[in-house]
């Protein structure tokens, strides 16, 4: 295998996110930098600076030819991967802990440590939506979004992961049982939206994404 390295001053990376088809990796650094690297020619193409507290989500968007970053800062910046540069900075109501982007729309979920969660739609607004409650001010420390965009997953730091719609960004599961978490920790729906599987400290739980009955663990 080849070591590729990100940086001279060795960052600890803290999200990254690739793109197979182009031989592309994003990296977010405790540096606060955003790094593209192409894998195939063993390079670094761009270091991206803007943010000015640690960086919690990357990831590729509209092809791969943009990235988002998400940070404590209370900023979501779009970033133009092709130039080098920033397209926009979005300002949260809150440090931002965790984030995801729909691919097919677009749409970025951020999760705060307030508890809350808000949506923003690039192609529609400048704005962040007004945040919700999802977690009793908890620290949301992982976001993702359903395969068909309808729903969202959020887990806090006392392991408890809530299902929300999109739509109304109403409530429509609460899953506990796992315990506290440590560090990031993402839920996901399985790839036909018919589970929802996340994990605690020393467990992992599988629930039915309709019923939110436990299906193993």
């Amino acid at each position: 295998h080849t070591q590729l390295s990100v940086s001279r001053e060795s960052p600890r990376l803290v999200a990254m996110d690739l793109a197979p088809c182009r031989g592309l990796l994003l990296t977010a650094s405790s540096d606060f930098a955003l790094r593209l690297l192409d894998l195939r020619a063993h390079k670094l193409l761009y270091t991206l600076r803007g943010h000015t507290d640690a960086l919690s989500a990357c990831g590729f968007m509209k092809g791969n030819t943009q990235a988002f970053t998400a940070s404590s800062d209370r900023t979501v910046k779009l970033w133009d991967l092709e130039h080098g540069q920033t397209l926009r900075s979005i300002p949260a109501r809150a440090a931002v802990t965790c984030a995801a982007v729909h691919v097919a729309t677009g749409v970025i979920i951020v999760g705060h440590g307030d508890g809350t969660t808000a949506v923003w739609d690039p192609r529609a607004s400048e704005a962040m939506s007004v945040p919700t409650p999802a977690h009793r001010a908890r620290c949301v420390i992982g976001v993702s979004i359903a395969p068909d965009g309808r729903s969202l997953l959020t887990q806090a730091d006392d392991g408890v992961v809530c299902a929300t719609s999109m739509d109304a960004m109403r409530a429509m599961l609460t899953l506990d049982g796992l315990g506290p978490v440590a560090g990031h920790s993402t839920p996901v729906y399985s790839p036909d939206g018919a589970h929802i599987l996340a994990r605690g400290v020393d467990k992992l739980f599988c629930w039915d994404a309709s019923s939110g009955e436990r299906v193993c663990a």
